[in-house]
């Protein structure tokens, strides 16, 4: 289903659906997440805002793969972007 339809970032729907399944199950932070979301959710935390590219250096993974968790994590409403100096920084939310 991934393949197909990838998670996107701007979906108020999932966000929504994201935001209430957690708080439902008691989740918040970092909890319930996969290995790959925490590590960007702590590479985020040290670096404060951070690029795409920089963390796909960093993590040694496909652009496709960041995106994915990037829509989750942004659906999760763990964090954010922002444009700055010609750039998209992620951040906490």
């Amino acid at each position: 289903m991934y393949e197909t339809n990838p998670p996107k970032a701007c979906d108020p729907l999932a966000v929504s659906s994201a935001t209430s399944i957690r708080k439902e199950m008691g989740q918040s932070g970092t909890d319930g997440l996969s290995e790959m979301q925490r590590k960007i959710c702590d590479i985020i935390e040290w670096r404060r805002q951070i690029t795409r590219e920089e963390i796909l250096k960093l993590l040694a993974i496909k652009p496709e793969e960041l995106e994915s968790q990037i829509a989750i994590l942004r659906h999760c409403e763990l964090i954010r972007a922002f444009k700055g100096d010609g750039k998209v920084y992620l951040t906490k939310w």
